[in-house]
C-alpha cells in the first residue's frame, strides 16, 4: 500500500504522480470499470487484469499538480479511483503498465564509392545517327511519351466528374446523426425481440440470453424480421458512434440494450437505453438495476 500524503501548500515546481490501486466507485461494477478503463487508455478489455489485481498502478509521473488533478478528474469517470501523490512521497509494489518498444531506425547501406572517371588523350568513338531522329529530335520517343500521359490525364478527369458531380463531396456526419443512427437501432432490436418474446411464449424458442442467439433468431425468422436489421447484420450491436452496445436479459420478457453514447463511457448522462420497449436517455443507473425495476407501461 502506499503511504498517504497530505497538502497544505504546494509548489509550482513540485512534482506529483498520478496512480490506482485497483479500487471503483460503489455504482459501478468491476467489468464496466474495466471496459471504460480500457476505453481511456486505449487499450485491450482482456488486458485489464494488473490494474485491479490490488498492486499500484503509476498512470502518470514527475507532472505538475494541476496537470495531475485532470488526470485524476478524467479517470475517475470511469467509475475507477485514482489517487495523487507527491513524487517525493514513498511508494511500494507499483505496478508500471508495459508499453512496446520502439523499434530501432533502420541504417541505410553504405554506398560504394565512385569510381574516379579516367581522362584520355583518345577522341570518343562515334554514334552511329539513329534513322528515327531528324532536326527537329526523335519522333517515335515523343509520341511514346505523351500517349501514356494523355491517358492518364482523361482517367484522372473521369474520376473527378464521378466524385464531385455524381456521388457528390461527402458530409462529415453531426453529433444528431450519430445519436438518429443509434436510436434507429435500437428501435430495430426492439422489433426483434418482439418477435423473439412471441416465439418464447409459444415455446417455439428460448428467450435470446446474449447477442449470438439474437443474431439466430434474426436469421432463423427472416420473413418476420425489419429489413434493416437483416441487412445490418452483425453492425447490429454497434452504435451510431462506432461503439459496441451491451444487451441483458432478465427473464422471457425483460431486456435492455444500452449505448454509451458520444464519449463511449456506460453509465453516464448521454448513454442511450432501451428497456422493455422504451428509450430513455441518460439514465445514469446500472443495468442489473434497471432490469429489477419494473418499467411503466409505454
Amino acid at each position: 500500500m502506499t503511504t498517504d500524503f497530505t497538502l497544505d501548500k504546494f509548489s509550482e515546481e513540485q512534482k506529483y504522480r498520478v496512480l490506482f490501486e485497483g479500487k471503483i466507485k460503489e455504482h459501478v461494477t468491476l467489468e464496466t470499470a474495466k471496459q471504460n478503463v480500457a476505453s481511456l487508455l486505449k487499450m485491450d478489455p482482456q488486458k485489464m487484469d494488473p490494474f485491479f489485481s490490488g498492486q499500484t498502478v503509476t498512470l502518470k509521473t514527475d507532472v505538475s499538480f494541476e496537470d495531475a488533478e485532470k488526470l485524476k478528474a478524467l479517470f475517475d469517470r470511469t467509475g475507477a479511483v485514482a489517487i495523487v501523490r507527491s513524487m517525493e512521497a514513498p511508494q511500494e509494489h507499483v505496478y508500471v503498465p508495459e508499453t512496446p518498444e520502439e523499434p530501432e531506425p533502420e541504417t541505410e547501406p553504405e554506398k560504394e564509392p565512385e569510381k574516379p572517371i579516367m581522362y584520355s588523350d583518345e577522341a570518343p568513338p562515334e554514334v552511329a545517327a539513329s534513322p528515327y531522329e531528324d532536326e527537329e529530335g526523335p519522333k517515335e520517343a515523343k509520341s511514346k511519351t505523351v500517349i501514356p500521359l494523355v491517358v492518364a490525364f482523361l482517367i484522372i478527369a473521369s474520376l473527378v466528374y464521378f466524385i464531385v458531380f455524381r456521388k457528390g463531396i461527402e458530409k462529415p456526419k453531426t453529433e444528431a446523426e450519430f445519436k438518429e443512427a443509434t436510436v434507429i437501432k435500437l428501435a430495430n432490436l426492439n422489433s426483434v425481440m418482439q418477435v423473439a418474446i412471441t416465439l418464447t411464449i409459444n415455446k417455439e424458442i428460448t428467450f435470446p440470453a446474449d447477442w449470438d442467439d439474437i443474431f439466430a433468431v434474426i436469421k432463423d425468422q427472416e420473413s418476420l424480421m425489419p429489413k434493416e436489421a437483416i441487412k445490418q447484420g452483425d453492425e447490429l450491436l454497434i452504435d451510431g458512434w462506432g461503439y459496441e452496445m451491451i444487451y441483458k436479459a432478465k427473464d422471457n420478457r425483460s431486456y435492455i440494450f444500452r449505448s454509451a453514447g458520444s464519449d463511449g463511457i456506460f453509465e453516464t448522462e448521454d448513454d442511450l437505453t432501451l428497456i422493455d420497449g422504451k428509450i430513455d436517455e441518460g439514465r445514469e443507473i446500472e443495468v442489473e438495476e434497471a432490469l429489477e425495476k419494473p418499467q411503466e407501461t409505454p
